[in-house]
């Protein structure tokens, strides 16, 4: 069975930017949001909320970094084609 490489790593670069230009300008947003909040008040830079987008972006990696390595194992080993989306047929 032939599988279109091609085919999956353009379907990775494809979601992959869709996400980047989704998600990067909101976490900047909120990333400028609260350093603005830290200028006003220096007390706050030890807090949580300082830290806090950093454990999450780690979490959402720990999340997404397994789902794709089984997504990729599930394309290469032929259960479905990443081009038409259609399961292979048995022939004989």
């Amino acid at each position: 069975m032939f599988i279109n490489l091609f085919a999956v790593i353009a379907l990775y670069v494809a979601t992959g930017a869709a996400i980047v230009l989704i998600f990067f300008p909101a976490y900047v947003w909120a990333w400028r949001s609260i350093a603005s909040d830290f200028a006003a008040t220096p007390g706050k830079n030890a807090s949580w909320v300082r830290t806090c987008p950093i454990y999450l972006t780690i979490f959402l990696a720990g999340l997404t970094c397994p789902i794709d390595l089984r997504l990729f194992a599930y394309v290469l080993a032929g259960s479905r084609s990443a081009s038409s989306g259609s399961r292979p047929t048995a022939s004989g």
